[in-house]
């Protein structure tokens, strides 16, 4: 590989021209992340840069990790071993969108619950939007940082001018 491929500035514009690609700019953003060690972070840093949902992030708490210790065929979910990965992803969100709803009752939603108070699940959260109708205790919980800069609420009421327009 070109040297040139290893200097921070020249790999960020390369990554950012990239990620501006819609679709097909996460596709090849995934790519470059599996590519190597030195591309890993800062692709991946962009993937979950913005969510469109917190359902990306419910997938990971999920992760089933098999254990040969007790039974060479058992799978055991292994909650902090999930939360480990949750938070290496988490970590990299910095705008997120809620507008769904999400079971409380499903195991990803129950170890995002059952996480202490004072941790910010996403630590680095500057811009979070947020629907009424999807709104609950986790996007609450997914909705709070120390950076959070930006917060937009949608309270599903419509200016006169918006109906006016509208009809």
């Amino acid at each position: 590989m070109h040297r040139a491929l290893f200097i921070d500035e020249i790999l960020q514009e390369i990554f950012d021209i990239c990620s501006e690609d819609g679709k097909g700019g996460k596709v090849t953003l995934t790519y470059l992340a599996r590519c190597c060690k030195t591309w890993k972070d800062p692709a991946l840093d962009r993937l979950w840069k913005v969510l469109p949902s917190v359902a990306p992030l419910l997938s990971l708490a999920t992760v089933i990790h098999v254990s040969h210790e007790i039974a060479p065929s058992a799978e055991v979910a292994s909650e902090s071993s999930d939360m480990v990965i949750f938070h290496s992803y988490a970590k990299r969100v910095k705008s997120i969108t809620h507008r769904q709803r999400i079971n409380t009752t499903s195991p990803s939603s129950r170890l995002i619950l059952q996480t202490e108070d004072d941790i910010h699940l996403l630590p680095n959260l500057t811009s979070a939007r947020i629907s009424m109708s999807g709104w609950g205790e986790i996007q609450t919980r997914l909705s709070v940082s120390r950076h959070l800069r930006n917060l937009q609420l949608d309270l599903g009421f419509k200016s006169k001018a918006s109906r006016q327009d509208s009809g």
